[in-house]
């Protein structure tokens, strides 16, 4: 804060009291929501989201595909994967 701004915000907080995670010098402070919504602005300009969606949903069935494999393998030796 500038000190000429100082009485422009009396309930200011010192900054020197806040631990280090909290300090965010030279930082931006955004909505996630917010970047979601402008990520999905730039993938559909793109024309990027059918494609993203086609290898998400290919990659979920080879990870379904596979894990009722291990499950199969795993009853079958009497292990638990839990």
């Amino acid at each position: 804060m500038h000190p000429s701004n100082k009485s422009q915000n009396p309930l200011s907080w010192p900054t020197w009291l806040l631990p280090s995670v909290q300090k965010n010098h030279n930082n931006y402070i955004i909505s996630l929501a917010n970047l979601c919504r402008w990520l999905a602005e730039q993938a559909e300009a793109l024309g990027q989201v059918g494609q993203l969606i086609a290898r998400y949903n290919y990659a979920m069935a080879a990870y379904k595909k596979l894990d009722k494999i291990m499950q199969e393998e795993a009853r079958d030796e009497n292990y638990s994967l839990i």
